[in-house]
Protein backbone atom coordinates (compact mmCIF):
# COMPACT_ATOMS: atom_id res chain seq x y z
CA UNK A 1 0.00 0.00 0.00
CA UNK A 2 1.67 3.35 -0.77
CA UNK A 3 1.64 6.32 1.59
CA UNK A 4 -1.18 8.97 1.22
CA UNK A 5 0.20 12.29 -0.39
CA UNK A 6 -1.49 14.81 1.98
CA UNK A 7 0.13 17.72 3.18
CA UNK A 8 0.05 19.34 6.28
CA UNK A 9 2.75 21.24 6.95
CA UNK A 10 4.84 20.85 10.34
CA UNK A 11 3.22 19.63 13.48
CA UNK A 12 4.24 19.29 17.21
CA UNK A 13 5.29 16.04 18.32
CA UNK A 14 6.62 16.90 21.72
CA UNK A 15 7.58 20.25 23.37
CA UNK A 16 10.06 21.28 25.51
CA UNK A 17 11.80 18.28 27.49
CA UNK A 18 9.76 15.86 25.62
CA UNK A 19 6.47 17.04 26.95
CA UNK A 20 2.98 18.36 25.58
CA UNK A 21 3.59 21.40 22.86
CA UNK A 22 3.51 24.53 24.20
CA UNK A 23 2.61 27.94 22.38
CA UNK A 24 3.87 31.31 22.32
CA UNK A 25 2.93 34.61 20.99
CA UNK A 26 4.34 36.39 17.77
CA UNK A 27 3.32 39.80 16.82
CA UNK A 28 1.74 40.01 13.06
CA UNK A 29 2.26 44.23 13.14
CA UNK A 30 4.08 46.59 15.14
CA UNK A 31 2.13 48.92 17.92
CA UNK A 32 2.47 51.98 16.52
CA UNK A 33 1.02 50.37 12.82
CA UNK A 34 -2.28 49.37 14.99
CA UNK A 35 -4.27 50.70 12.19
CA UNK A 36 -1.95 48.27 9.68
CA UNK A 37 -2.78 44.52 9.35
CA UNK A 38 -0.52 41.69 8.41
CA UNK A 39 -1.45 40.95 5.07
CA UNK A 40 0.10 37.82 4.22
CA UNK A 41 -1.99 34.69 4.55
CA UNK A 42 -0.45 32.31 7.19
CA UNK A 43 -0.95 28.47 7.59
CA UNK A 44 -0.59 26.26 10.56
CA UNK A 45 2.35 24.55 10.03
CA UNK A 46 4.57 27.20 8.26
CA UNK A 47 7.38 27.99 9.31
CA UNK A 48 7.34 31.78 10.92
CA UNK A 49 10.28 34.54 9.81
CA UNK A 50 11.05 37.37 11.96
CA UNK A 51 11.10 40.42 9.50
CA UNK A 52 13.70 42.69 11.86
CA UNK A 53 13.06 45.63 9.58
CA UNK A 54 9.40 45.83 9.89
CA UNK A 55 8.83 44.19 13.56
CA UNK A 56 6.94 41.11 13.06
CA UNK A 57 6.80 37.91 11.91
CA UNK A 58 5.45 36.66 8.45
CA UNK A 59 5.47 32.99 6.78
CA UNK A 60 8.10 32.11 4.95
CA UNK A 61 8.82 31.27 1.41
CA UNK A 62 12.16 30.17 1.60
CA UNK A 63 13.68 27.09 1.83
CA UNK A 64 16.84 27.03 3.42
CA UNK A 65 16.03 30.15 6.10
CA UNK A 66 18.51 30.73 9.50
CA UNK A 67 15.73 33.41 10.66
CA UNK A 68 12.76 30.58 11.24
CA UNK A 69 11.76 31.30 14.95
CA UNK A 70 8.81 29.30 15.22
CA UNK A 71 5.90 27.25 13.26
CA UNK A 72 2.66 28.97 12.61
CA UNK A 73 -0.49 26.83 15.67
CA UNK A 74 -2.91 28.61 13.61
CA UNK A 75 -4.25 29.77 10.24
CA UNK A 76 -4.45 33.58 9.52
CA UNK A 77 -6.13 34.50 6.66
CA UNK A 78 -4.00 37.99 6.13
CA UNK A 79 -6.89 40.19 6.57
CA UNK A 80 -7.84 40.32 10.35
CA UNK A 81 -7.77 43.59 11.36
CA UNK A 82 -8.30 43.10 14.96
CA UNK A 83 -5.49 40.17 15.02
CA UNK A 84 -2.42 41.35 16.66
CA UNK A 85 -0.43 38.48 17.01
CA UNK A 86 -0.47 34.78 16.03
CA UNK A 87 0.11 31.70 18.16
CA UNK A 88 3.06 29.85 17.52
CA UNK A 89 5.30 27.06 18.59
CA UNK A 90 8.83 27.46 18.99
CA UNK A 91 11.34 25.96 16.65
CA UNK A 92 14.15 25.26 19.28
CA UNK A 93 11.61 23.18 21.84
CA UNK A 94 9.73 20.83 19.54
CA UNK A 95 9.43 18.32 17.92
CA UNK A 96 7.83 18.42 14.18
CA UNK A 97 6.10 15.78 11.98
CA UNK A 98 6.04 16.48 8.28
CA UNK A 99 5.49 14.49 5.42
CA UNK A 100 8.28 13.61 2.88
CA UNK A 101 7.24 14.73 -0.72
CA UNK A 102 7.39 12.44 -3.85
CA UNK A 103 10.73 12.30 -5.15
CA UNK A 104 11.80 9.09 -3.47
CA UNK A 105 12.47 6.14 -5.59
CA UNK A 106 11.54 2.52 -4.51
CA UNK A 107 14.51 0.58 -2.32
CA UNK A 108 14.19 3.71 -0.04
CA UNK A 109 14.65 2.36 3.51
CA UNK A 110 15.21 3.94 7.04
CA UNK A 111 18.27 4.43 6.55
CA UNK A 112 18.02 6.89 2.77
CA UNK A 113 16.26 9.31 5.69
CA UNK A 114 18.05 9.32 9.08
CA UNK A 115 20.24 11.85 10.42
CA UNK A 116 20.28 13.74 6.81
CA UNK A 117 19.39 17.64 6.89
CA UNK A 118 16.47 18.67 4.46
CA UNK A 119 15.24 21.73 3.21
CA UNK A 120 11.53 22.01 2.29
CA UNK A 121 8.94 22.66 -0.48
CA UNK A 122 5.91 24.26 -0.93
CA UNK A 123 5.86 26.57 2.16
CA UNK A 124 4.20 29.62 0.98
CA UNK A 125 1.08 27.26 -0.31
CA UNK A 126 -1.53 25.51 1.65
CA UNK A 127 -5.85 24.97 2.32
CA UNK A 128 -7.74 27.92 3.20
CA UNK A 129 -10.33 25.02 3.74
CA UNK A 130 -8.57 23.75 6.54
CA UNK A 131 -6.13 26.08 7.24
CA UNK A 132 -3.25 23.31 7.32
CA UNK A 133 0.41 24.50 5.15
CA UNK A 134 1.23 22.45 2.12
CA UNK A 135 4.89 22.32 3.35
CA UNK A 136 6.88 19.20 2.79
CA UNK A 137 10.21 17.86 3.11
CA UNK A 138 12.23 17.84 0.45
CA UNK A 139 14.02 14.75 0.22
CA UNK A 140 16.05 15.36 -2.96
CA UNK A 141 17.80 17.72 -0.66
CA UNK A 142 18.73 15.55 1.72
CA UNK A 143 22.73 15.72 3.05
CA UNK A 144 24.92 14.27 5.68
CA UNK A 145 27.09 17.33 6.05
CA UNK A 146 25.77 20.63 5.10
CA UNK A 147 24.06 22.92 7.38
CA UNK A 148 22.07 24.93 5.23
CA UNK A 149 19.41 22.94 5.39
CA UNK A 150 17.35 23.65 8.45
CA UNK A 151 15.61 20.18 9.05
CA UNK A 152 16.86 16.93 10.66
CA UNK A 153 15.19 14.08 10.23
CA UNK A 154 15.57 12.35 13.55
CA UNK A 155 12.61 9.01 13.59
CA UNK A 156 9.06 8.38 11.66
CA UNK A 157 5.49 7.65 12.14
CA UNK A 158 4.43 5.20 9.58
CA UNK A 159 1.26 4.01 10.19
CA UNK A 160 -0.17 0.22 8.90
CA UNK A 161 0.79 -0.59 5.52
CA UNK A 162 3.03 2.44 5.18
CA UNK A 163 6.66 2.53 4.11
CA UNK A 164 9.90 4.26 3.44
CA UNK A 165 9.09 5.90 0.67
CA UNK A 166 6.88 9.03 -1.09
CA UNK A 167 5.29 10.93 1.52
CA UNK A 168 6.87 8.74 4.68
CA UNK A 169 6.08 10.37 7.98
CA UNK A 170 9.18 12.30 9.38
CA UNK A 171 10.12 13.32 12.48
CA UNK A 172 12.52 16.37 12.37
CA UNK A 173 14.18 18.94 14.73
CA UNK A 174 15.46 22.35 13.19
CA UNK A 175 19.39 22.20 13.25
CA UNK A 176 19.53 26.05 12.69
CA UNK A 177 17.48 28.86 13.47
CA UNK A 178 16.85 32.23 14.71
CA UNK A 179 16.09 31.34 18.25
CA UNK A 180 19.15 28.68 17.69
CA UNK A 181 21.57 31.22 17.49
CA UNK A 182 23.99 31.63 20.77
CA UNK A 183 26.45 33.74 19.75
CA UNK A 184 23.97 37.13 18.77
CA UNK A 185 24.57 40.67 19.62
CA UNK A 186 21.06 42.38 19.61
CA UNK A 187 21.22 46.19 17.76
Amino acid sequence: MANKDWAFGLQPVTGPGGGSPETIRFPLKRAIQATTPQTITIYKGQPLLWQSTIGFVTGTGATNSSDVIGVAAEYYSGSAMTKTDIAAWSARNHKFLIQSDGTTTTGVNRTSYLMKNYAWVGATGGSTATGLSSLELDYSSGDITGTAQPLKVIDFRLGPGENYGSHVNCVVEFVHGFDRETDVTVT
